[in-house]
């Protein structure tokens, strides 16, 4: 069983033929929490063919090796895994980073046009309101609260 803590692991590597949990209960573990959902899970098989791989891509790992495989294969599928989440991780970062600042400019946007004295209305595509200043609330006859607010 999976225990709730900082993640420590980088990337899993099961096979699929395990005693008491097989590598499709521990896949299905892994993609069922949050905190392991994108951890790359890479599966080993003595099953060949491509019904054997197909299934276990399609349960959910990032890549599947059928037995014999030679070390320098292994290890070449693992780092590219690693690199792989590694970049995603990175393009995560990336653009939590961004929607902060999108978030920043926005409050900073919206505070400019409240403090503005004329009547400011903003629409969208829809033609559907998006920012209603106080005054232009006042002339639209509109609720206070809720009227300020840019999407």
């Amino acid at each position: 069983m999976l225990r709730s803590s900082p993640k420590v692991v980088d990337l899993v590597l099961t096979d699929v033929m395990m005693p008491f949990l097989d590598g499709f209960g521990l896949l299905k573990e892994i993609r069922s929490r949050d905190e392991t959902r994108t951890l790359p899970v890479i599966m080993l098989s003595a099953r060949a063919g491509e019904e054997a791989s197909s299934e276990g891509l399609a349960e959910g790992a990032d890549d599947y090796l059928i037995k014999p495989f030679t070390a320098r294969e292994l290890l070449s599928r693992v780092a590219s895994h690693l690199k792989m989440a590694r970049m995603r991780m990175e393009a995560a970062n990336t653009e939590h980073t961004l929607r902060m600042e999108v978030h920043e400019v926005r409050e900073r946007l919206e505070r400019i046009l409240a403090s503005i004295q004329d009547a400011v209305v903003s629409l969208d595509s829809r033609l559907r309101y998006v920012f209603v200043n106080s005054n232009a609330a006042i002339l639209l006859g509109a609720k206070k609260e809720g009227t300020h607010r840019i999407t």
